[in-house]
């Protein structure tokens, strides 16, 4: 006997794209923007843009969004995360090291990558830091 979940072919097809992603990321400080060093869970398929020092721009020029400039004071940052071929962003969330949730809000590129935008309150001139992304989305066919 088979169950419901094995005739409904419309339901495999759609769990069969579902994916999920849990990376860290971390920035240390440097008062001098271009000097703050990245370092990434991911470092072939994510890359970050923070004032003065740009990851992103040689990997996907993010044409056609529109996204927040990223500012040390303000804690702004751009995060981009490849290879996904994403349709769709389920759920997501970025936690700082205390496991707190922080604004951000998330886009897909033409390519099928995904754009994090990081609004937390933390100076990157004189903090650093380590997030957690936790990232469920639908991958296309």
């Amino acid at each position: 006997m088979s169950s419901a979940l094995e005739q409904n072919s419309g339901l495999n097809d759609y769990q069969s794209h579902s994916r999920e992603l849990v990376a860290k990321f971390s920035i240390t400080f440097n008062a001098t923007p271009a000097n703050k060093k990245h370092s990434v869970d991911i470092s072939d398929s994510m890359t970050l843009k923070t004032q003065g020092k740009d990851d992103i721009t040689a990997q996907d020029p993010l044409t056609g969004l529109t996204v927040l400039t990223p500012s040390d004071a303000n804690g702004t940052m751009l995060i981009l995360i490849e290879s996904l071929n994403a349709s769709s962003i389920k759920r997501f969330a970025v936690l700082d090291g205390a496991g707190v949730q922080i604004a951000t809000s998330a886009q897909i590129t033409a390519l099928g990558n995904i754009v994090l935008e990081i609004d937390g309150t933390d100076d990157f001139a004189t903090t650093s830091v380590t997030y957690t992304i936790d990232l469920n989305y639908q991958a296309g066919k």
